[in-house]
């Protein structure tokens, strides 16, 4: 098993290797996904965040992921899907406005806010469907051309007191 995942993972590297080339005589892939790995290996406006989540108390936790495109240095429309509790999946999709700054001409931080609603799909009995706002706030650190850390804090309405989310995210 161990020699297969090798194996798989060196057909990987080599395929990442040469999708990142201007030619598209990948040995290994062809079609569309030449083309996707093309792209993202090319950068994009595209960014992916996978985070945790814990209520303002510390007893209730969670996770999720989100996709982001940065529309400007600016504006940054996300869809993300909540896990929260051990029961709500949440779909949601918000607007972020940011303000990115570098510090010391070294350290480029982002506060942003953010706005948005989502709905429960599975895990809040009957308020299942029902419509939830969301608001909150938060800081991003870069830490190279495609890393940043990331956490806010937010309020849902319909839930007691607010979620912390830490997490990593990903620039395309």
């Amino acid at each position: 098993m161990k020699k297969l995942i090798a194996v798989a993972l060196i057909a990987c590297s080599i395929s990442i290797a040469q999708a990142q080339t201007s030619t598209n005589d990948n040995p290994f892939l062809s079609g569309p996904t030449t083309q996707i790995l093309d792209f993202l290996s090319h950068g994009s406006n595209w960014m992916a965040v996978a985070y945790g989540t814990a209520n303002d108390k510390f007893d209730k936790f969670g996770g999720g992921v989100a996709l982001g495109y940065r529309a400007s240095d600016f504006l940054v429309p996300t869809l993300r899907l909540d896990y929260y509790d051990g029961r709500v999946w949440m779909p949601s999709a918000s607007i972020q406005l940011q303000a990115p700054m570098t510090l010391f001409g070294k350290i480029t931080v982002i506060p942003f806010a953010i706005s948005g609603i989502a709905t429960p799909i599975a895990g809040k009995g009957s308020d299942n469907g029902t419509a939830v706002g969301i608001f909150g706030a938060g800081l991003a650190a870069r830490l190279g051309a495609h890393w940043d850390i990331i956490g806010d804090a937010e309020k849902w309405t319909g839930f007691d007191g607010y979620q912390i989310r830490f997490g990593a995210l990903y620039k395309f």
